[in-house]
Parts: C-alpha cells; structure tokens; sequence
C-alpha cells in the first residue's frame, strides 16, 4: 500500500499507510530537526505521539481523528507554512523509497 498524503486544515498535512517510526525516521532525516518527545511503542493515547523543532517552530504528531494514519501539524496554527512544506517534501520522497527506513532496521531487500 503507498502511503497517501494530504493538507489539513490546521496548517499541517496527513499521511496514512507508513507507522509512526517510518514517519518519524523521515521526518529526522530533514537536517535542523530535534525531536523533542517520542511516544514509546507501547503507550497509547490520543495525546501527542511526537512533537520536535524545527527552525524555530514547534511541531507535533498526532494520530487522525478522521482516518486511520497521522497528522503532522504546527503547534501554532498557521505558522511555519515554509517549514512544513520541507518536512512534507522529505516525507513524500521517503515514501518514494520505503526501504530506506527498513533497511536501517537491518532488514535486506529481496531481488
């Protein structure tokens, strides 16, 4: 399944069909971002899953309310529109190439 990706209302955008350490390995890979808080695997609730920084701006990733994947949005609503477009760019392309995170893992690609 490709992961499928679109904007949200509050500034952010939504992803669904990659799990949150797929999500949260590419969003890392964008040079500037610090996560600050990770979820463990283990704990679960509707509160943030991840929040990091990024240029200045604070980020969080939530779970969707509307549809099984994640929301990945600006604390400040409206704000950081230049900054989530980078983090959306580098999402997309990771998605391009799903294997990168996995291979990481120490899982090998099959030919």
């Amino acid at each position: 399944m490709k992961p499928i990706m679109d904007k949200s209302i509050d500034g952010g955008f939504h992803i669904q069909g990659i799990c949150l350490a797929q999500l949260c390995h590419s969003i890392a890979a964008v040079p500037g971002v610090d996560f600050t808080y990770k979820r463990r695997f283990y704990y679960w609730s509707d509160a943030v899953f991840a929040a990091f920084t990024f240029r200045g701006q604070e980020f969080t990733i939530v779970p969707s309310s509307l549809a099984d994947g994640w929301n990945v949005r600006p604390d400040q609503k409206y704000s950081g529109a230049a900054e989530i477009e980078e983090i959306e760019a580098n999402v997309r392309m990771s998605c391009q190439t799903p294997w990168t995170f996995w291979e990481s893992l120490g899982f090998r690609k099959q030919k």
